[in-house]
């Protein structure tokens, strides 16, 4: 049995920036789902690599949720990351001077 893994979630300026380990051999989906449960689950990278950043840009406090699943290059399913999850925070944006 393949063990799980890992997959880590951070905020920065540019989005979500998600890193995961995976082997050599295998093939990484990253999957994301926004909006909590009531959300449905969407394979956002297929053959994905680490790091991937996600700058879509959602609403302030929107849920944002990913995971992982390893395939074989053949596509078999192997080991599936834990789920990771963020709540999109304001973005602030610095006015931009106007010159006339």
């Amino acid at each position: 049995m393949v063990s799980p893994t890992s997959l880590v979630l951070s905020l920065v300026p540019a989005g979500r920036h998600l890193a995961f380990s995976k082997e050599r051999s295998e093939v990484a989906h990253l999957f994301r789902r926004v909006g909590g449960a009531a959300g449905t689950w969407t394979r956002l990278a297929a053959n994905a690599r680490s790091p991937y950043l996600d700058a879509e840009v959602f609403a302030a406090d929107t849920p944002v949720e990913y995971y992982v699943q390893l395939a074989t290059r053949f596509g078999d399913e192997e080991a599936r990351s834990r789920i990771v999850a963020v709540r999109q925070p304001a973005v602030y944006q610095v006015p931009h001077a106007s010159c006339y």
